[in-house]
């Protein structure tokens, strides 16, 4: 039979998470009400995704087409460099969700609840890229504060 912790660890595996890290914020101004954008410097090609006022590096383009609609959700805004900088989004990020109508954003290693249908499209989320899960794995991953706006 195998162990509880075994089978968490089994379904992390599941849906490819290998690399986690755990956020941490420096001590900045932050700016909420930009919660949800994705935005880079036009003078960098760097993106991130704003979220609780600062901002969340995205590591490369696979992470970033596991998640947003399109490249188009990005917008260059010079205020980029000035923004309080945040842990980056995790290596191979994704969406799941189980049986349930949650929808989840596995990063950090845990599970971020995405709140409601505005705030993930506020995201710039894709419905089509949320992976269907078990929900022993859902279960399983660490619960990390819910995303609203």
């Amino acid at each position: 039979m195998v162990a509880p912790k075994e089978v968490c660890w089994l379904g992390v595996a599941m849906i490819g998470l290998f690399y986690l890290t755990s956020p941490t914020e420096a001590g900045c101004a932050k700016h909420p009400e930009l919660d949800g954008k994705l935005i880079k410097h036009p003078n960098n090609p760097a993106v991130y995704i704003v979220h609780r006022g600062c901002k969340r590096h995205i590591p490369n383009p696979l992470t970033y087409n596991q998640l947003f609609v399109n490249w188009g959700c990005i917008k260059p805004n010079h205020l980029t460099n000035a923004l309080c900088t945040c842990a980056p989004i995790s290596n191979g990020a994704v969406l799941i969700k189980g049986t349930g109508p949650a929808v989840y954003l596995v990063s950090d290693g845990g599970k971020a609840h995405i709140k409601n249908p505005d705030t993930f499209n506020r995201y710039c989320f894709d419905w089509n890229k949320i992976r269907v899960v078990p929900d022993f794995v859902v279960k399983c991953l660490r619960t990390l504060p819910q995303i609203a706006v």
